[in-house]
């Protein structure tokens, strides 16, 4: 695992750092629900209970199910939910993943944190202190910062790099300076100002891509990565879209590649890489289509296509 770098410099921005409002820190978790309520109550379980920090959670449902939004009330109240405000949003839509946390950013301005958490509902709150991250981004205010992640048996720093040739992507180090390095949409913090400056999340993609875009937003802006150590989250990875090899390959399949379409054509730098992708996924679409599985390389073939001709927001790429 890398050099624990951050815990040394926690007695340092513990003394030096103020909230803006000048009282105990304020944590504003965000949670995007699909129909995954009781994912919801285990993330909310698992959040530290501790004093000197104040913590708000809005859960905004994209499942347009009035059950589901029962569920996730009753789950506000439950005892896994004791000690914690929680708001439980309805989007009346499925906006997709920038959509919602972008919603739920929104619902939590009105009770003023000071610093934006993105969590996602499989992630589970294994070690550290909330306040010590809020202090830790706000003596960062340029920052985006990583959460370490243990998933499937290893602990990763919660950066990742993308490769832009293939589209994939692999673990990078903590509070990467490469152009390409990002912030893993599963958990990450920021303060709620530097949320605000960026205007949060990109809501052309619905799914994927989201937090490659925040990043390039945010070096444009000269803003940067920082890796917080003493916190790690347990990620399931998945848990919402991962239901069967048929959901997979309508939704992951789908948007997967039609994300990644979009994010070449937003900006500059990625948009020598477009026809090697297209080129590198056609044939991909072809091999599940000659194994067995034709209609998940026509849902990648009919990605492909969607990403090329969709419309792309104004002023949000470079």
């Amino acid at each position: 695992m890398w050099a624990d770098r951050s815990r040394g410099a926690l007695p340092a921005f513990e003394e030096a750092v103020t909230t803006p409002s000048g009282q105990i820190p304020h944590a504003g978790i965000a949670v995007v629900n699909y129909h995954s309520a009781d994912d919801v109550s285990g993330l909310l379980s698992s959040l530290p209970r501790e004093e000197g920090v104040r913590v708000t959670v809005v859960v905004v449902d994209n499942s347009e199910s009035s059950a589901e939004v029962d569920r996730l009330r009753v789950v506000a109240g439950s005892k896994e939910a004791a000690g914690l405000d929680v708001h439980v949003v309805d989007a009346g839509r499925n906006g997709g993943y920038a959509a919602g946390n972008n919603r739920a950013v929104a619902e939590l301005a009105g009770f003023g944190p000071d610093v934006v958490v993105v969590a996602n509902p499989d992630i589970r709150w294994e070690r550290g202190s909330l306040g010590d991250l809020v202090r830790f981004s706000l003596a960062h205010p340029g920052s985006v910062v990583s959460i370490p992640t243990s998933e499937h048996g290893s602990v990763t720093s919660g950066m990742t790099r993308f490769l832009p040739l293939t589209g994939y992507f692999r673990a990078d180090e903590p509070g990467s300076a490469h152009p390409l390095a990002y912030a893993s949409g599963h958990c990450f913090a920021l303060p709620a100002s530097l949320w605000a400056d960026l205007d949060g999340l990109t809501e052309d993609y619905f799914l994927y891509c989201e937090e490659i875009d925040l990043a390039f937003r945010l070096r444009a802006r000269g803003g940067d990565f920082q890796t917080f150590d003493p916190v790690v989250v347990e990620h399931a990875g998945g848990g919402t879209i991962n239901q069967g090899e048929d959901a997979r390959s309508g939704v992951s399949f789908f948007y997967g590649t039609r994300s990644r379409v979009m994010l070449y054509r937003r900006f500059r730098r990625l948009r020598l890489f477009l026809i090697p992708f297209l080129v590198l996924r056609l044939g991909w679409a072809g091999f599940l289509a000659v194994t067995g599985k034709p209609r998940s390389g026509a849902t990648v073939v009919r990605a492909l296509w969607s990403g090329l001709r969709v419309p792309l927001t104004p002023g949000r790429g470079a």
